[in-house]
């Protein structure tokens, strides 16, 4: 019965995410907009201090508020997504986006102040996060909590669903390692790859790829998510005999 329901579950993910991505093929030029947006800020704020560093996480923040706002549209509605929405997107989860990004940055600092000489300590903290914080993305855009309900949200998730999330996230994991050892970083938060350094043919190319796998990557765990969150064991046992039988 599991085994039916994780492949069922895995099916509808992968239809749904490249109709999706065939729907919206602009979205793989997403990464290329923030890349010059994060490089621009970068120059003109990163020299001025404390100040500088403050609209940089500002700026930061919109970026994925935006982002996020384009996997909303795409996700729930596996719809076409409006790029040219900028004003509405930029502050749609910006509030929520920053919450959790001084969160993180809070949490950082009293680590470091209490395990901060134990990097064993320090390290088993950050992998329990990563752990059970590891769908907070997508609670973050597919769910209406402020920055705490959707810490509570993301752990609680991970609880009741994390064989289901985990077994293809972990395989995304092995493909984004496998990508970085071609040096081509990737990152929610940022958009710029290690691989765009030099700007020579084989860097460029490892960047597209980086994008249409990153996207893919984003897509599946949306639609996984709202498949996991949306919807029951017995409701998809139905459903799968419903169309059994259609």
């Amino acid at each position: 019965m599991w085994i039916k329901d994780f492949i069922y579950i895995n099916k509808l993910t992968l239809t749904r995410s490249v109709k999706a991505l065939t729907k919206n093929p602009a979205l793989l030029l997403l990464g290329i907009i923030y890349s010059f947006v994060q490089i621009g800020a970068t120059m003109v704020l990163g020299r001025i201090p404390i100040i500088g560093g403050m609209f940089l996480a500002i700026i930061y923040g919109m970026i994925v508020s935006h982002y996020f706002y384009l996997l909303n549209e795409v996700t729930l509605g596996v719809g076409k997504c409006h790029i040219q929405d900028v004003k509405i997107a930029v502050k749609m989860y910006f509030f929520k986006v920053y919450g959790v990004m001084f969160f993180f940055f809070i949490a950082q600092l009293v680590l470091g102040v209490f395990f901060g000489g134990n990097a064993v300590i320090f390290n088993v903290v950050l992998i329990l996060a990563f752990i059970l914080l590891n769908a907070l993305p997508e609670t973050v855009y597919q769910k209406h909590y402020d920055t705490l309900g959707s810490l509570r949200y993301s752990i609680d998730f991970i609880k009741e669903s994390y064989i289901e999330w985990f077994i293809p996230n972990i395989i995304f994991v092995f493909i984004i390692l496998g990508l970085q050892k071609l040096q081509i970083g990737i990152s929610i938060f940022n958009f710029i790859p290690s691989g765009m350094i030099s700007l020579n043919f084989s860097s460029i190319l490892f960047y597209f790829i980086q994008q249409i796998i990153f996207m893919f990557v984003m897509l599946y765990r949306g639609m996984l998510f709202n498949i996991l969150t949306t919807t029951s064991k017995h409701k998809r046992n139905f459903d799968r005999q419903m169309r059994r039988n259609g």
